[in-house]
């Protein structure tokens, strides 16, 4: 939800933050969940969205930037890689995989073969 203390009463919010910050077992880790969620839920996320899902080695500084701005560090570690990858045939299969399923969760296959 974006700006979500505008929606939430800030009595649950402190809940919340506490009870994020004992799991994490650091400080203030609803609001950097909220951060991240605000910095991905824009108008322009299903542009950037696709653009990801149908990445190609034309994009990758594109890639890399939206992967950076939305805390994707292991698809940055893949782009890393990228010589690597598509230099071997297996590993450039898992390469072409795209990033999220169908379903809209991530696809953690490509990390682990």
């Amino acid at each position: 939800m974006v700006e979500a203390k505008k929606f939430c009463d800030i009595d649950e919010i402190l809940i919340g933050d506490e009870l994020w910050s004992y799991l994490s077992g650091s400080e203030d880790t609803m609001s950097e969940i909220l951060n991240i969620i605000n910095v991905i839920a824009t108008p322009n996320f299903m542009n950037l969205f696709n653009q990801i899902q149908d990445a190609t080695v034309d994009n990758v500084e594109n890639c890399r930037a939206i992967f950076q701005d939305w805390f994707m560090y292991s698809e940055i570690t893949v782009l890393d890689e990228l010589s690597n990858l598509l230099s071997d045939r297996n590993q450039n299969r898992i390469l072409n995989q795209r990033i999220f399923k169908t379903d809209g969760s991530y696809n953690n296959r490509k990390l682990m073969e």
